[in-house]
């Protein structure tokens, strides 16, 4: 056993938990710690690393290192945790960035195997499909997505107001009640604060807005320039490609965001363009919607691609000194809570998006107060920005942000 490495190993740990922020994501209390293997997955900047460490930190047990350490790959990571389980007699172990280790899904399968008794939480990018990686790995892990923080968690770390997690059906059949008794500690000026620079918790390890965009801005060259050129087959000279459709997105209105549109403004081919879309979104970086209707419709028409949070959209415009769209800031706002619950949501052909929660089906048009529609059907519903209290038929856009 390396000596030196374990010092090295419990260095890093000491000095990373001595100066973990106190504030708790809402995921902490969903997850089976006591699963034999648990995977964490989420797009660069989530909070992946705190969340493990903040675990470690308060059961006080189990040992953590990250497999972008040159160490750990040089001493193998089957070898390292079999020399702590057996010499060390650890047996709760936290992996993180595991996707950065050549060959991961296989030594990961031979640790589970090999040790019985063994806890393993590992984290990685959104980017990996394990399910892809390995049929045999996928059968025995409990999968985590990650998402970024939520309005619900802005407001509870920024402002102390505490509002209880609704599910999505709370918020279509008892919309106006819930916005009624919250609306009092909800101001806009939050909602169009968090929509700008709080959908990365690390925006409070900063002073100004500035800071926080440049270290978003890293964080998606390096998600394009490290992630995706290590875990998909494009070559380097086309990376720069996934930059400008992010751009696109950003400063394109809602109508013109499909495969089609972008193609045609970045002068690529569609299949390209759909092909590297399918990839951004594995990454975590935009959603795409398709098209109501069957599974044959749903691959011939084209589909609307979103960013995957409102600031990106921020980001992208702030470099060019411009002002997001607000119609495509609303509709961001409104698919990454949806895509939150794990929810069907394609494009209505009549209005903007058809959701499938469960057994029931419900239409929304998104935009303003004074936005109106003519349907009578009582499952359409207007998902109104600038207001806090709902109607019957009229739901606050910020509403979702607390499920």
């Amino acid at each position: 056993m390396d000596k030196n490495l374990i010092e090295q190993l419990r260095f890093l740990q000491d000095g990373l938990v001595k100066n973990l922020p106190t504030f708790r994501r809402a995921i902490m209390t969903k997850i089976d710690w006591n699963f034999p293997l648990v995977a964490i997955m989420g797009q660069r900047g989530v909070g992946k690393t705190t969340l493990i460490l903040q675990r470690l930190k308060e059961k006080n047990e189990g040992v953590y290192f990250s497999c972008d350490n040159v160490s750990i790959i040089e001493h193998g990571l089957f070898q390292l945790v079999y020399d702590l389980y057996k010499e060390y007699s650890q047996r709760i172990f936290y992996i993180d960035e595991v996707h950065k280790y050549p060959g991961w899904t296989q030594e990961i399968k031979n640790i589970t195997d090999s040790f019985p008794e063994a806890h393993v939480v590992i984290t990685g990018s959104s980017s990996i499909d394990i399910i892809q990686e390995s049929h045999d790995l996928s059968r025995r892990v409990l999968l985590y997505p990650m998402n970024t923080l939520s309005l619900r968690e802005f407001l509870a770390y920024k402002y102390s107001i505490n509002i209880p997690e609704y599910q999505l059906d709370d918020i279509f059949i008892h919309g106006p009640e819930i916005s009624y008794q919250y609306a009092p500690q909800m101001k806009q000026i939050y909602f169009m604060e968090y929509l700008k620079e709080y959908s990365y918790f690390y925006r409070t390890q900063v002073d100004e807005s500035s800071e926080y965009f440049m270290l978003l801005e890293n964080a998606v060259k390096k998600t394009i320039y490290e992630d995706i050129s290590r875990t998909h087959n494009v070559e380097s000279k086309n990376l720069l490609l996934f930059e400008k459709i992010l751009y696109l997105l950003s400063s394109i209105t809602p109508t013109e965001m499909s495969y089609t549109k972008i193609a045609q403004k970045l002068q690529i081919d569609p299949k390209t363009t759909e092909y590297y879309c399918t990839i951004l979104e594995k990454a975590g970086l935009i959603h795409i919607i398709k098209k109501q209707g069957n599974i044959t419709q749903q691959i011939t028409k084209d589909k609307k691609i979103l960013l995957s949070n409102t600031n990106l959209a921020y980001l992208y415009n702030l470099l060019f000194s411009e002002s997001p769209n607000i119609g495509m800031l609303r509709e961001i706002f409104f698919i990454e809570c949806i895509k939150r619950t794990r929810t069907i949501v394609s494009l209505h052909s009549k209005y903007d998006y058809l959701v499938e929660h469960k057994t029931k089906k419900r239409v929304c048009e998104i935009g303003g107060k004074n936005k109106t529609i003519s349907s009578k059907d009582p499952n359409t519903y207007i998902i109104a920005d600038d207001i806090l209290v709902g109607t019957d038929k009229k739901i606050p856009l910020w509403l979702f942000g607390l499920v």
